[in-house]
C-alpha cells in the first residue's frame, strides 16, 4: 500500500524504466536488495500492480521460503503462477506456445499436468527415461522453460518476479542462468529481491551468478543482458517521520510521531 512507499518514489521509477527498457525486446534482471524491513516487499507490491495494469502486460509472482524443502524451490510458486496463466489459454493458444522436450519439464514440475493440453506430458517425457541421465533430462527442462517463456514474451510484456531469492537453492540458479544464457533469452523483466544481510550464504546467488561474473552491468556470463540494482537503504529523517505518522494516522507535527521516528 503507499503508506510502505514513503520515501520510494526514485526506487519505483528505476523499476518502471527497467520495464520500459524490457518493453524494447531485450531480457532485463534487476536485483532488488536492502535489510530486513526496509520495504522490499511493499515497493515490489506496487510495482507489480502498476505494471499488470499496462496494456499486455503479464505479471508472474512467485516467492523462496527460507524452511521449504522443495526441488528448484526458487521456481515453484512462479512455475504454480505460470501454471495458472497457461490455463487460462485456449488448446489453440497452447499449440502455439509449447516448446518440444515440454514433457520433461512437466516432469520437473508436476503442476504444469493441470494445464489439459500438458496433461499427458509427463508419460511423453517419461519415454525412454531409463536410457536418459538426469542431466539431460534437466536440460532438456531447462530448454523447454526457456522456450516457452521466450515465445510468451514475444507476445506480451513479460513480467516475473521472485521474492526473497536468498533461500533460493543451487539447481534454482542454475536453471535461470540457463535461461538468461545466450543465444535466445527471452525479451522480459525479471525481478529478483532479497535480504542483503543473506546474499553472500545463498546458493542461489552464488549459482546465478556464476564464476568470473563482472561488474553490475553484467558482463561475462550475462554478457548480453541488461542488469541492474537497486538498493533500499534507511530512510532519511523526514521520510521515517512520514511514514510513521502515516502508520499511527497522525500528522507529521504530533510529537508522538517524533517518539516513533
Amino acid at each position: 500500500g503507499q503508506r510502505g512507499l514513503v520515501g520510494r518514489d526514485d526506487e519505483l521509477a528505476a523499476l518502471h524504466a527497467a520495464l520500459d527498457a524490457c518493453a524494447g525486446r531485450r531480457p532485463v534482471v534487476v536485483e532488488l536488495h536492502g535489510r530486513s524491513g526496509t520495504g522490499k516487499s511493499a515497493l515490489t507490491d506496487r510495482f507489480l500492480d502498476e505494471a499488470s495494469r499496462r496494456a499486455d502486460t503479464i505479471v508472474l509472482r512467485g516467492r523462496c521460503y527460507e524452511r521449504e524443502s522443495v526441488p528448484y524451490k526458487a521456481f515453484d510458486s512462479l512455475i504454480d503462477a505460470l501454471s495458472g496463466y497457461l490455463r487460462g489459454m485456449t488448446e489453440a493458444e497452447l499449440a502455439e506456445l509449447l516448446p518440444e522436450h515440454v514433457g520433461d519439464l512437466v516432469r520437473l514440475f508436476p503442476v504444469l499436468a493441470r494445464v489439459g493440453a500438458l496433461d499427458g506430458g509427463r508419460k511423453k517425457g517419461a519415454a525412454g527415461k531409463e536410457q536418459r541421465d538426469q542431466q539431460d533430462l534437466r536440460r532438456r527442462a531447462f530448454r523447454a522453460l526457456k522456450c516457452l517463456l521466450g515465445t510468451l514474451a514475444g507476445r506480451v510484456t513479460l513480467v516475473l518476479a521472485i521474492e526473497d531469492v536468498q533461500w533460493g537453492d543451487r539447481d534454482s540458479g542454475q536453471m535461470l542462468r540457463e535461461i538468461l544464457s545466450p543465444p535466445g533469452a527471452p525479451w522480459m523483466l525479471l525481478l529478483l529481491n532479497y535480504r542483503t544481510e543473506a546474499a553472500a550464504d545463498s546458493p542461489f546467488l552464488a549459482e546465478y551468478r556464476g564464476e568470473g561474473r563482472g561488474d553490475d552491468q553484467g558482463t561475462g556470463e550475462h554478457g548480453e543482458l541488461d542488469t541492474r540494482t537497486v538498493v533500499l537503504g534507511a530512510l532519511g529523517p523526514a521520510h521515517a517521520r512520514e511514514l510513521a505518522a502515516a502508520l499511527l494516522s497522525l500528522p507529521v507535527e504530533d510529537p508522538r510521531v517524533a517518539k516513533i521516528a
